[in-house]
């Protein structure tokens, strides 16, 4: 019997190999793979019945899944703050993306991502990625050597760039990749939709069409996966039934092959390698080997992903998968069934929505509710823009002036349908702060009542609302959403945010900073200590208190005398949101997290120099995390001004771990337990300070951010606060509408043991 006929032959040790997968690689695969051989060896040679199935089909699939388990993605090296010689090999596909910053000869650039690197001529460990000009013909595989300017970050802009060694088969594919994103770019009027649904390269869509199909559940459909070979396949067999005899079968063929080469064109993703699968599956029942079982093409899909080092907790192979089987749950419910109808399609579109719901809640909180119907209206545009794209890239100067109008139109479908729907109330629907468990258990107890399993659907309502009642996880959660700085400590009885924002991300790091909140089982914080109005610092401000995630603001004596923190305080004060003004010597409370602010004083010296980033708020935070020390981006007068004493557990570098004169002295007089460069791949000259500081002395330092989450024991549930405002003799006024409602909040301490 063909492998392809029985699911039973591949579902027990696709799964095992997915499981050990999972588990990751060995520390010794010398010794791992000796255990895969000796298995091998026993249970072919083996008589015993029940010991060689066994070992052939549990133990070794095991074993093979950790022998093939990739690596942990290595470290982004820090280029040295001078001109510098980068050499390496192209180790991913090369992506195209719009660049964002202005005044660029190119506005698309190929990113590449090199390992194998060698710094001026001296191997390092790790990998760097660079940004090139978009003409360029490189692939993967090839050995590439680029001159990076002096710009000392881990993202490289070189000024000159060659191919020292062309690599292989892979290599002429991004060739060929490249020729035909550069065929659909003569038609202007796609603005990118050709190559996105083509090849997979969705990073040429303007950034506000991508965050809107994310909003509205749609972002599938901006990667090549199922529904697009559906789409595809399903073309082939309407034009196949509308001739006879040989030329049918012949057809229907054209379109498997049409299908593989797509998925090659695409990149080896795990929807795409899905894809190939099943036009793996459709080949033999063109061929005549008979109908295929519904769970063979996922075992086979299961197989190829571990093979490549592409499964699970791989994101996009764990939604891909969920979607599969809910779709495989929806079609086993309706077998035997003649016609399904747009009925049954939004069945089986709900059950692939599901599915992928219980993955995408590990994640966000973010649930689109009518993601289905969506996909549903959206094909038709889809199909239509898939064999436009077809046209194009095959004869792109037949008719330019007619593709462009039926481009036109097609945009119109294509992103105004989605703008539509983002206008609807709940779109997206945030999800009450239950944690991602409990929500993925409600996608799954949906599922089961979808397809009609009551008994199971029972059974995971009760596990969900036994998971919503976890207690609150207390932790100290470094956020950083990009160049940035965000650090979140959550306790069962109280939250604090010490800044928020981002430069590079959307909203400022505002989605991030919410998503993880909302991971530790809360939907706002306390408390938010804002150190200076610097973007990096505050960005995300404006959209947290849209959402209503802060429930009160602290800030320094003269944070609203530039114009950024002016309009923070403004939009604070529009949206009633407490704001508390600190200096040195205050104290706070918030549930079991005590803050002092250890800088600046309250009436600055005039001999002091006025500079932003030396007036920025100093905190020391106690609590369940230990004894945390956050200076903001102190520099300078600043730090000389700054003495904290005594042991912490953790302290945040100031000004991102940017180099600053007496900063080792300064960092050598707190005894840190741990010292962090909030901040992707800090500076060199940072890097000693991160070593002499690190508790793992003896080990090789990390050359960037240290783990981003310290978690402790979880604590009891949690308890309703009020603000409990008292201002210092020479506090300055706030807002009587911002302090005139209860809130939970913080409790201002000034007891007569508050050290200066």
């Amino acid at each position: 019997m063909s492998p392809l006929r029985s699911s039973r032959g591949l579902a027990l040790p696709a799964s095992f190999l997915l499981l050990g997968a999972i588990l990751g690689p060995p520390a010794d695969r010398s010794a791992l793979l000796l255990m895969v051989l000796c298995c091998a060896s026993i249970g072919a040679c083996s008589g015993i019945r029940p010991l060689a199935p066994l070992l052939l089909r549990v133990i070794a699939p095991l074993l093979i899944g950790a022998l093939l388990a990739p690596d942990r993605a290595g470290e982004e090296i820090t280029l040295p703050c001078q001109p510098t010689v980068v050499e390496g090999r192209v180790a991913a596909l090369p992506r195209p993306r719009l660049d964002p910053r202005p005044g660029e000869p190119h506005r698309q650039r190929l990113r590449l991502f090199l390992d194998e690197v060698r710094v001026d001529g001296v191997p390092c460990q790790g990998r760097v990625k660079i940004d090139i000009a978009a003409g360029t013909a490189v692939g993967r595989g090839d050995r590439v050597r680029a001159l990076i300017p002096a710009r000392g970050r881990p993202l490289g802009h070189p000024d000159l760039i060659e191919i020292t060694d062309k690599g292989g088969a892979l290599a002429q594919l991004d060739r060929v990749r490249a020729r035909i994103r550069d065929r659909l770019a003569r038609l202007g009027a796609s603005n990118g939709w050709g190559a996105a649904l083509l090849l997979g390269d969705r990073h040429l869509l303007p950034a506000q069409v991508a965050a809107t199909y994310r909003r509205t559940g749609l972002i599938h459909l901006l990667a090549i996966s199922g529904l697009h070979i559906s789409i595809v396949i399903a073309a082939g067999w309407f034009l196949s039934r509308r001739i006879a005899g040989r030329w049918q079968t012949s057809l229907r063929v054209a379109t498997v092959v049409a299908v593989l080469l797509q998925a090659c064109l695409a990149g080896g993703s795990p929807p795409v390698v899905r894809a190939a699968v099943t036009g793996v599956a459709v080949a033999a029942m063109a061929l005549g080997f008979g109908p295929t079982s519904r769970g063979a093409p996922l075992s086979l899909a299961i197989l190829v992903w571990c093979a490549l080092g592409l499964g699970p907790p791989n994101p996009s192979a764990s939604l891909s998968l969920g979607a599969v089987l809910g779709i495989h749950l929806v079609n086993e419910g309706r077998r035997g069934e003649r016609s399904w109808g747009l009925v049954g399609a939004w069945r089986v579109s709900l059950g692939a929505w599901l599915g992928a719901g219980t993955m995408i809640a590990m994640w966000t909180p973010e649930v689109a509710l009518l993601s289905s119907i969506a996909t549903l209206a959206m094909i038709p545009g889809v199909a239509a823009a898939i064999l436009l794209s077809v046209l194009g890239a095959a004869a792109p100067d037949l008719l330019p002036a007619f593709q462009n109008q039926l481009w036109s139109l097609l945009r119109m479908w294509l992103e105004g349908l989605p703008a539509l729907l983002d206008q609807l109330p709940g779109t997206p629907w945030v999800a009450p702060p239950v944690g991602p468990l409990a929500l993925s258990l409600a996608h799954a107890t949906a599922l089961a009542a979808l397809v009609g399993r009551v008994r199971i659907a029972l059974l995971l309502a009760a596990a969900t609302l036994l998971s919503s009642l976890v207690p609150v996880t207390v932790g100290v959660d470094l956020v950083i959403p990009g160049r940035g700085q965000s650090l979140l400590m959550t306790a069962a009885d109280g939250s604090l945010l010490a800044d928020a924002g981002s430069v590079n991300r959307p909203l400022g790091g505002a989605r991030e900073i919410r998503d993880t909140l909302w991971k530790r089982g809360l939907s706002r914080v306390d408390l938010a200590i804002l150190s200076h109005p610097h973007a990096d610092h505050v960005a995300a401000i404006p959209q947290l208190i849209r959402w209503g995630c802060i429930a009160t603001v602290a800030i320094g004596p003269r944070f609203d005398r530039v114009p950024l923190g002016k309009a923070i305080v403004t939009d604070l004060t529009r949206h009633r949101v407490p704001i508390l003004r600190v200096a040195r010597g205050d104290r706070l409370t918030i549930g079991r997290w005590h803050v002092q602010v250890l800088f600046p004083p309250r009436r600055m010296p005039t001999s002091f120099p006025e500079v932003i980033n030396d007036d920025s708020v100093v905190i020391s935070v106690e609590g369940p995390g230990g004894r945390i020390l956050a200076p903001g981006d102190l520099q300078g007068a600043g730090l000389a001004s700054v003495r904290p004493l005594g042991s912490y557990d953790l302290v945040l570098l100031p000004h991102h771990g940017n180099e600053a004169p007496g900063l080792r002295q300064w960092v050598a007089r707190l005894a840190a337990g741990r010292v962090v460069a909030p901040r992707p791949g800090p500076p060199p000259s940072t890097l000693p300070l991160l070593r002499d500081g690190d508790p793992f002395q003896g080990e090789t330092p990390p050359p960037r951010l240290p783990p981003e989450s310290w978690a402790l024991p979880a604590g009891s549930r949690r308890n309703p606060l009020e603000v409990k405002h008292r201002r210092l003799p020479d506090d300055q006024p706030t807002s009587r509408s911002a302090l005139g409602r209860r809130n939970r909040g913080p409790r201002r301490d000034d007891r007569p043991d508050a050290a200066p």
